[in-house]
C-alpha cells in the first residue's frame, strides 16, 4: 500500500485540503506509527564476523531508516543487549576484551550500526543475524 492509496479515504472528509498536505500528514502518521509500534521489523540476512572488528552495519529496506535493533544472534546464540553502564559491569575491560565469539551488543551508537563485545579474535564461521525495526523516510 502506498501513501496515495490512503488519500481516497481521507480527502472526502477534509474538503479543501490540498492533496500534498494530506500526503505529508499520512506519511508523518506512518512514521510515528512504525516508530511507536515496531510493526515494521525484519530479520536480516547473515553478516559475516571479521576478526578485530566489532562494528557492523544494519541493512535497511529502500526508503527506510533503522529505529532500533531488537535482537542479534551469533550462530545459535542470542547476544545480550546492554547499555554502556551494563557493559562496564559485565565486562570491565570491554574496550580491549577479545574472545572467540561476542556475547553482548549495543545499538546506541550511530544509527544503523551495532557494536559487539568481546571483539571477535578470528572468523568463526558463524554470522551475525539481526532483527531490526524500521520506519519510512519522509522521502
Amino acid at each position: 500500500m502506498t501513501v496515495d492509496d490512503f488519500l481516497d479515504f481521507i480527502l472526502p472528509d477534509v474538503v479543501g485540503c490540498p492533496s500534498e498536505t494530506a500526503r505529508v500528514a499520512v506519511l508523518r502518521t506512518a512514521i510515528d506509527f512504525c516508530t511507536r509500534t515496531h510493526v515494521w521489523n525484519l530479520i536480516q540476512d547473515p553478516v559475516p564476523l571479521f576478526a578485530g572488528s566489532n562494528e557492523y552495519d544494519v541493512d535497511k529496506p529502500l526508503g527506510s531508516e533503522v529505529v532500533t535493533v531488537k535482537s542479534v544472534w551469533c550462530g545459535p546464540t542470542e547476544l545480550l543487549p546492554v547499555n554502556m553502564h551494563e557493559l562496564q559491569m559485565r565486562l570491565p575491560n570491554w574496550r580491549e576484551a577479545r574472545g572467540s565469539a561476542p556475547s553482548f551488543y549495543n545499538a546506541t551508537g550511530e544509527k544503523g550500526t551495532i557494536t559487539v563485545w568481546p571483539i571477535p579474535t578470528a572468523p568463526l564461521g558463524n554470522d551475525l543475524v539481526m532483527r531490526a525495526v524500521y520506519r519510512p523516510l519522509m522521502t
